[in-house]
């Protein structure tokens, strides 16, 4: 029975994969279907999706490749730096984005700084 139900929780998983428009659109996808890649993806094309990558899923990686996307996006929608975990957003964190590009140094929270 629980083989059975992880079968179909895969194949759902993977239709909706599939038929997605575009894997980038992750605010259309629920929470509890969202995979690694599917984030992943998501923050390459645009860092503020970060706000839709479900908690469990905002690595160190995804989280840096958002910070570092979202000094490219013209218009704001949100500041992804506002959803990346405590734990995460480090002075040591914030160092390694300023590294990789120095335009984030304005988006970078004030209490951080200090």
């Amino acid at each position: 029975m629980k083989a059975l139900a992880l079968s179909i929780l895969g194949s759902i998983r993977y239709r909706i994969a599939e038929y997605m428009p575009q894997e980038r659109d992750i605010f259309t996808i629920p929470h509890e279907f969202i995979t690694y890649k599917m984030a992943l993806d998501a923050v390459e094309s645009k860092g503020s999706y970060l706000k839709y990558v479900p908690e469990i899923l905002r690595t160190e990686k995804i989280c840096e490749i958002a910070a570092i996307n979202s000094v490219f996006e013209m218009e704001r929608e949100c500041n992804p730096w506002d959803f990346i975990p405590d734990d995460i957003l480090t002075y040591e964190f914030c160092e390694k984005i300023i590294r990789q590009n120095p335009y984030a140094l304005y988006m970078i929270p004030e209490n951080i700084l200090k």
